[in-house]
């Protein structure tokens, strides 16, 4: 396991795409084993879970920008 001692920065976006941004993202979780972070939990209208991320299994960030694409076409 890599340490590190003092302050990690993450810029969110830098004018990247979704993808890019989520290559990224899996690029520091695999360097740092931050397996949680983001971690997404999407719930319907009747407090049941639609998706929702589990360490490796990112099912709710990947939901979450499945609709957002969706949304922005």
């Amino acid at each position: 396991m890599k340490t590190f001692s003092g302050c990690i920065k993450f810029p969110t976006s830098d004018g990247l795409t979704g993808k890019e941004w989520r290559r990224r993202q899996d690029k520091i979780r695999d360097i740092y084993q931050f397996y949680g972070t983001p971690h997404i939990e999407i719930y319907g209208p009747y407090g049941n879970v639609i998706a929702a991320d589990n360490n490796r299994d990112k099912s709710g960030l990947n939901f979450l920008f499945s609709r957002l694409d969706d949304s922005l076409q």
